[in-house]
């Protein structure tokens, strides 16, 4: 004896359904397909929609014929079916931090999407992209790192996303014409050159001033971030940071260094493994957008000319 499920989510002798049928005129009742039918439009689009069919479907069409529109309607509802919020993972540089977070939030309140923000010197984050770390984006502090992931397939397109700016914090005001004197038996702390672009800035604007590293004690950290720990906790008198820090480091004296390092100009690149996820690609298209570009200038950066 089979059984077939009723609307009232009872369960029904097929035998009395026949009767039953009879007696209204000779009609069957809906099929198992029928129902089926009409709960994949219940569940994916509306009751009323639902209703409709139920009250429309042919009973005595063939199950055949039920079962291959049920199966053209279940494809369709998971072909419309709303989409899913994506995550992004991001690499960030250390002097960008702040403002990716920021970013980040507006991206996720635009699109649904998550990003996760990673953060570290642009060398160490390009050092563990070539050896797999599984990152969508890479918001590099120089354009060189984000070309070579492009140049070795790693990457699939390169932009420039900020441009940075150098400045010399202190405790006292400094006069750079007598940037000698300022500098002498004081610690003064930059990132380390060969992994930061910030450093290696800074290392231009020590040569253009000609100060003699051998009059003062340089102290070299990993990124720009450590740099300010050093200059916020009084173990370094100087410090070259990113202009985008100081609202974070409490009271200083800043001097502009314009004019004596090239413009730190930042790329980001789109790694290859992340073309396939909704959130990285919808990321990269929010980079480019002006709701990014109004927040990275209000973050402390240039923007590309």
């Amino acid at each position: 004896m089979r059984s077939v499920v009723c609307p009232s989510g009872g369960m029904v002798d097929a035998a009395d359904s026949k009767s039953a049928a009879a007696r209204r005129g000779g009609s069957t009742p809906p099929s198992g397909t029928t129902f089926f039918f009409v709960r994949i439009l219940r569940h994916w689009f509306s009751l009323d929609l639902a209703a409709f069919a139920l009250a429309n479907l042919s009973p005595s069409w063939p199950e055949r014929r039920m079962r291959t529109i049920a199966l053209a309607l279940f494809t369709v509802a998971f072909a419309v079916r709303p989409a899913v919020s994506e995550e992004v993972l991001l690499a960030v540089a250390s002097n960008f931090v702040t403002a990716a977070e920021v970013l980040a939030e507006a991206f996720e309140a635009e699109t649904g999407h998550s990003a996760v923000v990673s953060h570290g010197s642009t060398g160490t984050l390009y050092a563990q992209i070539v050896s797999g770390a599984p990152f969508d984006v890479f918001l590099s502090a120089d354009v060189a790192r984000p070309a070579l992931l492009r140049d070795s397939g790693l990457a699939t397109a390169v932009s420039t996303y900020a441009v940075g700016r150098l400045v010399l914090v202190a405790g006292s005001p400094i006069d750079l014409e007598k940037a000698e004197a300022a500098f002498e038996g004081q610690r003064v702390a930059m990132a380390d050159p060969l992994v930061a672009p910030y450093g290696a800035a800074a290392i231009l604007v020590m040569e253009n001033l000609e100060l003699d590293t051998a009059t003062f004690q340089p102290i070299l950290v990993t990124n720009v971030g450590q740099v300010a720990t050093l200059f916020v906790t009084g173990n370094a008198q100087l410090a070259f940071l990113a202009e985008a820090q100081l609202p974070f480091i409490g009271r200083a004296e800043v001097t502009r260094l314009d004019g004596l390092y090239s413009p730190i100009q930042q790329d980001a690149a789109f790694l290859a493994r992340a073309g396939n996820n909704p959130a990285a690609v919808a990321f990269w298209a929010f980079l480019a957008s002006d709701v990014a570009a109004q927040l990275i200038v209000a973050n402390g950066y240039d923007l590309a000319q």
